[in-house]
């Protein structure tokens, strides 16, 4: 069994912003080591490492790098600045030798403008990561949307022809 979406975080490293609802219980590092024994106890046998923040350079990076180091990290999903197709197409070039990228992650609810997702540049961006992530054969694309966003989310690989699949779930 895989276990297809985790995070870990340092506080040392990164600043994170956690919902107000959690409270302080994530206010520590959570590592490879305090995941090791719940995948035993559950019997899975890899995992999909996912980024938690949304910026270029640093954490998605160290995923990757994890990934070679720790056994059980099968691929990462990781951000992608897909705004910019050219920082895109750098970041991915970059990153390709940085372990395995599997998927990429977007919150589009953190965009001002619901219809983000639609912008020729982002769509362009989209294109270029479904075609050069390691995980050819179930590429996939995850947005996080809120509300109205999701329309747009959900409409933009029918009408730009998307090669992949949109994974999409509703966050209220």
């Amino acid at each position: 069994m895989i276990d297809s979406h985790h995070h870990f975080w340092w506080t040392g490293r990164h600043t994170y912003t956690w919902p107000e609802r959690v409270g302080d219980r994530f206010a520590r590092d959570f590592t490879p080591d305090d995941l090791r024994p719940e995948l035993a106890r559950c019997d899975i046998k890899g995992t999909v490492l996912v980024q938690v923040l949304h910026q270029v350079g640093g954490e998605t990076e160290e995923c990757l790098d994890l990934s070679k180091k720790v056994d059980f990290v099968r691929g990462v999903v990781g951000w992608l600045p897909l705004a910019d197709p050219d920082a895109t197409s750098r970041a991915l070039e970059r990153l390709r030798s940085r372990g395995k990228l599997v998927g990429v992650r977007h919150l589009i609810s953190n965009e001002p403008d619901p219809r983000w997702l639609l912008q020729d540049g982002v769509v362009e961006s989209l294109k270029l990561s479904t075609s050069r992530v390691a995980c050819r054969s179930s590429r996939s694309l995850s947005i996080i949307s809120a509300g109205r966003r999701f329309r747009s989310a959900a409409g933009s690989r029918g009408r730009h022809k998307l090669p992949a699949p949109l994974s999409t779930a509703t966050c209220r």
